[in-house]
């Protein structure tokens, strides 16, 4: 570029080129044929200088940080490399191929035969559609489980926000490609239980999965499906399932509470762990109503009692809840306090008839709603015409 100077103190022109790098600290080469403009870009090309650097050395003190982050990946990396080399070398226990699930009494000894047998190691053949107990000592389960939270934790989606729980051990497989594969069966915490006003039931879920710890495939076919069975039978549907593919993705299993507490606690066994897993569902902090009547004569000529429960975890005694309408109705009395035992009363009455809506709200809980009707005063207009007819 070409730099003209002020012609009362000079009337020499500056031709100079400047070079630009990749370098976190950039150069710049100037040529001048004025001295006067020399010591002027010399002062400017030291501040851009200091601020080059001031930059460099953030960056790299944040490049610093990471460091540690790096290393503990490597070493988990290849603790994992160690302890999958160690098991894939273990000899494992073959199970029966009956999807038994609950506890059952112990098998005679000619059939315990059947029911398990010591398998070679992992590197000769083993056989398709069978699965595998492979044996863990030692601090291996905790490691297995450490490998598996990084696994959902990096896997993405909501699932990272929910709680992971591992069933003990580890099953070998040959996957439907002949690939063998070494499992680890899981739970998720799904949706906590919420109502569900039509079914006048609470809600939930948890999702259940098998994850193959030693390689980065998901969705790959199983030759042997892994089956979960949720062992309070009444709470969950369906009651039991089968993963036939590693995960993700997961298979879903609805809970179902029709008076939960603050907390759900349900068993999931599996043919590995039939006692089953301890899995607490929580429950969503709500309000629920339930009216004594759900149609009455409207015009205000009649009124229903309507029962407001706060159901889960929060302490409720004492709480306020404020009552709402639409299109219309009088509560008595304006705002419920609950009890002791979370509950309280308020009577419900409309001016009009036809559908009302109501609602109960306060902070920290669902909002609760119930519906009613408040029918025309037919009866009340029969009775009074029935009473004038017989008095004349």
């Amino acid at each position: 570029m070409r730099i003209a100077t002020d012609p009362l103190r000079s009337r020499a022109t500056v031709q100079s080129a400047i070079h630009w790098t990749a370098h976190p600290v950039s150069r710049v080469c100037i040529t001048f044929s004025s001295q006067s403009l020399r010591r002027e870009v010399k002062i400017l090309g030291i501040a851009c200088v200091a601020t080059t650097l001031a930059l460099a050395t953030i960056g790299t003190r944040s490049a610093d940080a990471q460091v540690p982050a790096a290393t503990a990946t490597r070493a988990q990396t290849q603790d994992l490399q160690v302890l999958r080399r160690a098991l894939e070398q273990r000899q494992a226990v073959e199970v029966n191929r009956a999807a038994v699930v609950n506890p059952a009494p112990a098998p005679a000894p000619a059939a315990a035969a059947n029911v398990a047998r010591p398998m070679p190691p992992s590197n000769l053949q083993i056989a398709s559609g069978v699965l595998y107990r492979v044996p863990v000592v030692g601090d291996e389960d905790r490691r297995l489980n450490e490998a598996l939270s990084s696994r959902i934790q990096g896997s993405g989606g909501d699932v990272q926000t929910h709680a992971v729980t591992a069933i003990p051990g580890l099953i070998r497989q040959l996957a439907k490609d002949g690939t063998q594969v070494q499992l680890k069966p899981y739970i998720l915490a799904g949706e906590p239980l919420s109502y569900d006003a039509n079914l006048d039931v609470f809600l939930g879920s948890i999702r259940v999965g098998v994850a193959d710890l030693f390689d980065d495939v998901e969705g790959r076919a199983l030759s042997a499906p892994v089956t979960f069975e949720v062992l309070e039978q009444g709470l969950a549907r369906p009651n039991s399932i089968s993963v036939d593919k590693t995960s993700p993705p997961h298979q879903i299993i609805e809970i179902r509470v029709a008076n939960p507490q603050s907390i759900v606690t349900i068993h999931v066994a599996t043919r590995f762990q039939p006692e089953g897993v301890k899995i607490d569902v929580p429950v969503a902090p709500t309000l629920v109503l339930h009216a004594e009547r759900a149609e009455i004569q409207g015009y205000g000529l009649e009124s229903t009692s309507v029962r407001i429960s706060a159901i889960g975890p929060l302490r409720s005694e004492g709480q306020r809840v404020q009552l709402s309408a639409v299109p219309s109705a009088f509560f008595t009395p304006g705002e419920v306090v609950l009890d002791a035992q979370g509950t309280g009363t308020v009577d419900v009455r409309s001016d009009n008839t036809g559908p009302v809506s109501i609602t109960a709200s306060a902070p920290g809980y669902t909002p609760g709603s119930a519906r009613l009707k408040f029918l025309p005063p037919i009866r009340t207009l029969v009775a009074g015409a029935s009473a004038d007819w017989a008095a004349a």
